[in-house]
């Protein structure tokens, strides 16, 4: 894909760049969080051309610049962590099914907080 430099400009620094895609990692967490198929995919095209328009800058980042990506960074880490979750949770719906459309005898493991 080409780097979308018009996209780059628009939003006129790096650091702008990374505060959109920070921002939009917040809405992916929050689709995630309602499993929203639909605004994951308008997600997904925003980030990709986010991501391919941070390529557009040539400058070295700054120590902010670095902190923000790390931030950035984090956010996509944890809603990774939300997205594995929800496809266990699909997986586990539908395997609960059986091919007649039944519920099968067992049913999913009980998670139990003993922490206190």
């Amino acid at each position: 894909m080409q780097h979308d430099k018009s996209l780059a400009d628009a939003l006129g620094s790096r650091e702008a760049t990374l505060r959109g895609l920070l921002e939009l990692l917040e809405v992916e967490r929050l689709a995630l969080v309602r499993m929203d198929a639909e605004d994951m995919e308008e997600i997904a095209t925003r980030k990709d051309r986010l991501a391919s328009a941070l390529g557009g800058f040539t400058t070295p980042p700054t120590k902010a610049e670095k902190a923000l990506a790390g931030a950035v960074r984090d956010a996509a880490v944890k809603n990774h962590v939300l997205l594995a979750h929800a496809r266990d949770c699909v997986r586990a719906a539908l395997g609960s099914l059986d091919a007649g459309g039944g519920a099968k005898a067992t049913p999913p493991p009980l998670r139990v907080d003993v922490s206190g």
